[in-house]
Order: C-alpha cells, then sequence, then structure tokens
C-alpha cells in the first residue's frame, strides 16, 4: 500500500500542472489576442495622423509592436521632421524607428495631383 501512495502523489502533481498550464496558456492566448487588438488601433490611429501630416500617407508603411512604431517607405523632406516629432505624441506611441526615405523631389512620387489629394477625378454621370 505504501507504494501506491508515491504514485497518486506524483498522479496529483501532474494533474494539477497540466490544469495549470491549460488555465496559464488560456490566459496568454487571451491577452495575446487583446494585445494585437490594441496593436492595431494604435496603427489606425498612427495612419490617420499620418494622413493628416504629409501629402503623400499612402508611400509610407506602419508597423506596430508594443508602443514600438516602425515606419519605412518615402516621404517628401520637408514634412519629416514635423511627421516623426508628431508620431511621438500619439497616445501609447513610446517609440519611433524611422527606415523612412526623405524624397526631396515631389515628383518622384509619380502620382497626379487628383490622386494624392484623395480625388479620383470628376465623377461620371450615368
Amino acid at each position: 500500500m505504501r507504494a501506491v501512495a508515491p504514485l497518486v502523489k506524483v498522479g496529483i502533481a501532474f494533474a494539477a500542472s497540466a490544469l495549470l498550464t491549460y488555465f496559464l496558456g488560456d490566459a496568454l492566448l487571451r491577452r495575446r489576442g487583446s494585445m494585437l487588438d490594441h496593436e492595431s488601433r494604435l496603427r489606425d490611429r498612427v495612419r490617420g495622423r499620418i494622413a493628416d501630416l504629409v501629402s503623400y500617407p499612402h508611400e509610407i508603411q506602419v508597423r506596430v509592436e508594443g508602443g514600438l512604431v516602425h515606419l519605412s517607405g518615402r516621404v517628401l523632406a520637408g514634412e519629416l521632421d514635423r511627421l516623426l516629432s508628431q508620431l511621438t505624441q500619439v497616445p501609447r506611441v513610446f517609440r519611433v524607428y524611422n527606415a523612412l526615405d526623405a524624397v526631396r523631389d515631389e515628383s518622384a512620387f509619380n502620382v497626379p495631383q487628383d490622386d494624392r489629394l484623395g480625388n479620383s477625378g470628376p465623377a461620371s454621370a450615368p
């Protein structure tokens, strides 16, 4: 009977460990899901701010990891400093990593003026 007692203890310890792992794993997955949702909302806020600040927002790619914002793509050189300083003011942005190429000549974007302003041209009547 004494030989059974250690096996029971091992079984109980195993079951307790399995339950703990299950509940902790579930909690971590829920937390990760909420973090991804938070990052998505932060990315949307940053993209909105970029649209307010630069002439060609579609030329900038944004990646968010926690409060770190990674920027890549192209921006007009005259807009770069203001963009970076304003993005650090967005709530929940802790740091901005700048991998943007500053372009001096607007013609490098090859985008018609109407597209730049978000217009696709005159609307055609049916």
